[in-house]
């Protein structure tokens, strides 16, 4: 079980990408061939608006939303004339995106996913022949007891 929500969405999109796209967290490896995915957790966290109950009862539960935020990092054209092709695949930004917003994602430890949204997603501008898309997806999750 993933300690946290980074490492819950690191598991899932591996499973659903497979092996020709890795999916890191915080960041990847040294010298790391394209195409791969970032995942990085808690860019922000707030307390959901409506569902926290009491907030003098000590035993109560807390739900928080966080912002998630994953990169899918790829080649942006062909190196070379009559090379085999190897430029941007323009569907796997899409398909990452609605894998973020599937509900399957399980939370961090004994946390709860209730719910996960996609919140925004853009693509950047080509440098180094290197294009890269951000996607910001809210989870809304119940924190685990301590």
């Amino acid at each position: 079980m993933p300690a946290t929500t980074s490492g819950a969405f690191r598991a899932f999109l591996t499973a659903q990408l497979g092996p020709g796209v890795p999916v890191f967290r915080d960041g990847p490896r040294p010298g790391q061939l394209l195409p791969y995915v970032v995942v990085q957790e808690g860019t922000s966290y707030t307390p959901h608006p409506a569902v926290n109950g009491d907030y003098g009862d000590p035993a109560r539960e807390l739900v928080v939303q966080e912002l998630v935020q994953v990169d899918v990092v790829q080649q942006a054209r062909q190196q070379a004339a009559g090379a085999a092709p190897s430029g941007e695949d323009y569907t796997l930004a899409e398909r990452v995106m609605w894998l973020c917003s599937q509900p399957r994602i399980t939370g961090p430890g004994t946390s709860h996913v209730n719910g996960v949204q996609l919140q925004a997603a853009h693509r950047e501008p080509i440098a180094d022949n290197v294009v890269r898309h951000v996607i910001t997806v809210l989870v809304t999750r119940t924190l685990q007891h301590l």
